[in-house]
Formats: C-alpha cells, structure tokens, sequence
C-alpha cells in the first residue's frame, strides 16, 4: 500500500513524504475529508511509510520489505487499527481503552507503533473523553492518525493537538477511472456515477452496486408517475425500494437516505431544466425525457422545494426518525405538485 496505489491528492502525499523524509512527524495527526475520498488509504500508505526502513530518503515505502509485505497483508505488530465493528454505528469507549492498553508497549521492530483511528467522528462522549486523555501524553514512539468525514463533529480539544490533513473530492475523471478499473462500469455508466458521487469513489462504488442502481431506475419511474400517483401509492413504491438493502435496519435506512439523495438530483435536474431548457449541467444526464417530463409538471420553485425535501427526508432517516411517517409526509408533498 504505497502512495502510488492511491488515487489524487498529489500535494497531501507529497508533504507527507516530505515529512518522513525530514523525520519530522508529529505524535498525531486528522485525516479529514469527503467520505469515500482516500483518507483511510493514505492513512495505511503513510504508516507503511512511517514503518519502512528505507523510507527516509523516498519518503514511500518501499512494497517488498518484510515489514510493508506485513502491512498489505494486515498482520503488521506495529500497525493497529481501530474503527467502529459496524459502519455507521459509534465509536465507543472500549475501543479506545483498547488503545490505551496498546499504546504503551514498545514496537517489536523499528522505533514507531502507529495507530489509525478510523470514523473518530462516531465517538461518544465518554471515548472522546479517554482519547483527549491519550493525545495528551503520548509515549514519544507512538503515532497516532485520526480519519474523518465530520471534523465539525469533534471536540476542540481534540482538533487542537492533531495535525490536520485536509482531503478534497476527486476530479471526475479519477473517479471514472476508478469505476473502470474496479468495477468494470460502463463509460455511459461511469459517466453518472461519477457526477453524482462529487468527487468521491466509495460513493461511486456504492452506486454502483446491483441493488442501488436498479433502486435507481425503479425510483425514476416513480417519479416520474408521482403526480397522478396518490401519495399512499407514492409512498409504498418509495418504501419498496429499501428492501433490496437486506433485512439489517442500519442497511435500510442508509439505503434509503442514498436513494433520497438521488431523488433530490432529480428535482434538481427538473428546477435547472425549468429555468435554461437544457440537460446541460443536470446530474442525470442519461436520462433526459425523465428529465424533461418532471420538469414541465411544475415550476422550478416547486421542483427546488421537492429536492430540499428529499433531502430533509434523509437527514431525518439518519438520525433515526419513523421511516414510514418520514416516506409518508414527502409522498404526499411529492404527489400533490
């Protein structure tokens, strides 16, 4: 996992190497960034580096030694991770008390043990509590690196004695190629995929997927039948749709919020096209007469007010609200303009 397998973020990698070249590393630095942008890779790539005896005049790992070929395979004694047992769920106090008993013993080979804290964004209170407490004082052969979507979400004191590390989204053309290489898409496919990720691949290959994709096409045609539609109906077909995430409640609802996002592009796409005529510019480009027919039903008022709707519906659903009443109460506001 050298630098070279990650895609973009050419300036981020190269003061990271820099670093390491110059041996001036900090005890704990904040990957933070987009979700689905690179951050956890770049977090591994640069611990490899860190641990890679001939890193210091490259700054990258070198790929063959015994100890990168332990972290590609995962088993490095010197390289920890820590993360959430499930996606989406928070990052709780025993992971951490996990990092405090670790952090301590020295490294088994070099002189750095470096651990990646991954979604440090889900800590409760009480982990982040633990971890300030770490950051604090760390045993100068530690270091330690936080990935996160959400710096706004965490403490100030926890900011305030990390490096941070700011990833951007990913140019489209990355992210198209990304779906080419790993996912096999289509260009026509990748074309969309890629708009609609804003720069993110684990978004792109998200969409990508079997399910989401034909969720997609289902929702579209709800869509575009919602006005002679009643909302009832409406809102049994948006429903419907989450059912190809599996029977987990978490996959459902992180399902659903993704397919209310693609709806709200809809809406978006329909206002854009209301006010200049054109598909120039929409997300779903490659289908234009859904497009179009969404957008003559009513002005672009209405469609930019559908698309917040959307979005609060999913905004709603993340944090818990009744999916039902939430699928109910946009359906009727769906079907009735």
């Amino acid at each position: 996992m050298s630098f070279s397998r990650v895609a973009g973020h050419e300036t981020v990698i190269e003061n990271l190497r820099r670093l390491i070249r110059s041996d001036r590393l900090a005890h704990a630095y904040l990957f933070a960034g987009p979700d689905g942008v690179g951050k956890f890779l770049t977090a591994v790539a640069f611990a490899q580096a860190i641990l890679c005896p001939s890193s210091a005049k490259t700054g990258d790992a070198c790929g063959k030694c015994p100890g990168c070929v332990r972290v590609d395979s995962g088993n490095h004694s010197d390289l920890t991770v820590f993360q959430p047992e499930v996606e989406g769920r928070q990052f709780v106090a025993d992971l951490v008390e996990q990092l405090q008993s670790q952090i301590p013993l020295k490294p088994r080979s070099g002189n750095r043990r470096v651990f990646i804290l991954r979604d440090v964004h889900e800590m409760n209170a009480t982990a982040a509590n633990r971890l300030l407490k770490t950051l604090e004082e760390p045993p100068s052969h530690a270091l330690l690196i936080l990935v996160t979507s959400s710096v706004h979400a965490l403490p100030e004191t926890i900011l305030s004695r990390c490096r941070l590390v700011r990833f951007g989204a990913l140019p489209a053309e990355r992210v198209i190629q990304a779906l080419s290489e790993k996912a096999g898409a289509r260009s026509e496919d990748a074309a969309w995929l890629s708009r609609f990720a804003a720069g993110s691949v684990g978004q792109a290959l998200r969409l990508a997927e079997g399910p989401l994709r034909n969720a997609r096409a289902e929702m579209l045609k709800s869509a575009a039948s919602a006005h002679g539609m009643s909302h009832i109906a409406l809102s049994d077909a948006l429903s419907g749709l989450a059912d190809a995430a599996g029977k987990s409640a978490f996959e459902r609802r992180a399902f659903m919020c993704q397919l209310l996002a693609l709806l709200a592009g809809l809406y978006r796409d329909a206002a854009l096209m209301g006010m200049n005529g054109s598909i120039e510019g929409c997300l779903n480009q490659d289908v234009p007469d859904i497009v179009r027919g969404v957008s003559a039903r009513s002005s672009p008022e209405v469609n930019a007010n559908h698309a917040e709707r959307c979005l609060d519906a999913a905004r709603c659903i993340a944090q818990n609200a009744n999916v039902t009443m939430i699928l109910d109460g946009l359906a009727q506001d769906l079907a009735g303009g």
